[in-house]
């Protein structure tokens, strides 16, 4: 292993290390463990997969995978409950243009620590993520969304949350992502 994937394999050894002693209790009570993202928050692993120019740690795929498998050794939970940020995370880094709104976005994310999720699925959409049951409505200058999510991963601790919609009018329909 490369020096910088052994750096990022350790971080995420030592937040498991203490993960590990909060885990049981965490189960045991069902209470979200705030500390653990909280921690990783610090440690700047929200941030694992952005690239260092925004202020993130540069995993790659590979890099992400034993971070994540090192991780989960502590507390499973935090793990996937991360992935779901960190995965979201790391499909707009790869699909990023360069564009200011990109730099912003990941800037946020990784210098300001924030903590990204919501409603990307629904349950009316079995799957097929061509169009979303949320639907955005043009309202003047604003939108208006009405839609309904079950369940969302890290929902007490998301700083920015977004919301995959239809756009109502839009002729093809059109997807739209509101944060």
């Amino acid at each position: 292993m490369s020096d910088r994937r052994n750096q990022l394999v350790a971080l995420a050894a030592a937040l498991a290390a203490d993960f590990a002693t909060r885990a049981g209790e965490h189960d045991r009570a069902n209470s979200f463990p705030v500390e653990n993202v909280d921690k990783m928050k610090a440690a700047g692993y929200t941030a694992l997969v952005i690239p260092e120019k925004y202020g993130g740690l540069s995993a790659d795929l590979e890099d992400f995978a034993l971070c994540q498998e090192q991780l989960a050794q502590g507390c499973a939970a935090t793990t996937i409950a991360i992935n779901m940020h960190l995965f979201g995370i790391g499909s707009m880094v790869e699909r990023a243009t360069g564009r200011p709104q990109d730099e912003l976005f990941f800037d946020a994310i990784a210098r300001g620590r924030q903590i990204l999720g919501g409603g990307i699925s629904e349950p009316e959409t079995g799957g097929d993520w061509g169009y979303f049951a949320t639907r955005a409505r043009r309202d003047g200058e604003t939108y208006v969304l009405n839609g309904r999510k079950t369940f969302t991963s890290l929902s007490p601790v998301i700083d920015l949350f977004m919301v995959m919609t239809t756009i109502e009018g839009s002729n093809p329909p059109a997807a739209g992502t509101f944060v």
